[in-house]
């Protein structure tokens, strides 16, 4: 088995372990008992899956540059994750709130970029000023700044890959992925016609690099999701137990 087989092979492990979770979490179930936490968890262990399936189409598509944007998008994902998961240590409840907080305020930023008028269609801006006044109530002038600029945590991703030790990841892998997000490179893009032997190194790792970050992130995330369902033994949420 070469590689590529390999990685295909824990690809489709990791798809079939995390999409056997889902099957088993009700998640109408846990938002009726008002056990929100569960609902954050599936959303990462989804996230996860569709960015994870949405590498692996790219790069058989032969659209490697591409590819590296989604991977820039596994590995904050896992950042932001394993960073709920020690946050909510402390307290899953409060953690999770700022989690739907942080997701509001930044819809509501949307909004007012577009002075509430999105594709043409008038949105209720006293509605929306309500819901961020009430927000607000919840966090001091500068804990509201913070989530409002860093997203829950009110970190930077920097800050919260040193805090859940993955700096590693964010220096080689984020710093190296990002720039293929805002704008394309020259080298990668035309390479073969530009410098077809300045770098063939770099070239045949480009696709390594590639599944290296995103099966190993999202094998991190599907696990963690795994553990903390077991951990919190909520069969009271599992479709299988009750069917």
């Amino acid at each position: 088995m070469n590689h590529i087989d390999s990685e295909k092979l824990k690809i489709e492990q990791i798809k079939s372990r995390g999409n056997r979770l889902l099957r088993t979490v009700d998640v109408d179930r846990c938002i009726r008992q008002n056990r929100v936490e569960p609902c954050v968890i599936v959303y990462f262990l989804k996230k996860a899956l569709g960015l994870l399936g949405a590498t692996e189409c790219l790069i058989e598509k032969g659209y490697e540059e591409e590819a590296q944007v989604i991977t820039r998008a596994i590995i904050e994902l896992r950042i932001n994750f394993q960073y709920f998961l020690t946050a909510g240590e402390d307290d899953w409840k409060q953690v999770t709130v700022r989690v739907l907080d942080s997701v509001v305020i930044e819809k509501i930023k949307a909004l007012k970029a577009v002075d509430y008028d999105f594709g043409g269609e008038p949105i209720d801006k006293e509605h929306w000023t309500v819901i961020e006044e009430d927000i607000k109530k919840r966090y001091t002038t500068e804990e509201y700044n913070a989530i409002r600029k860093h997203g829950f945590s009110g970190l930077s991703l920097e800050e919260r890959a040193r805090r859940t030790k993955n700096e590693d990841w964010y220096d080689s892998a984020y710093r190296l992925f990002s720039r293929n997000v805002h704008m394309a490179d020259v080298f990668e893009t035309l390479g073969a016609s530009l410098a077809p032997h300045s770098f063939p190194d770099y070239e045949r790792s480009r696709v390594d690099s590639v599944w290296a970050a995103s099966v190993n992130s999202s094998e991190v995330i599907v696990s963690g999701c795994c553990a903390w369902f077991a951990e919190h033994d909520l069969e009271a949420g599992d479709k299988e137990s009750t069917s």
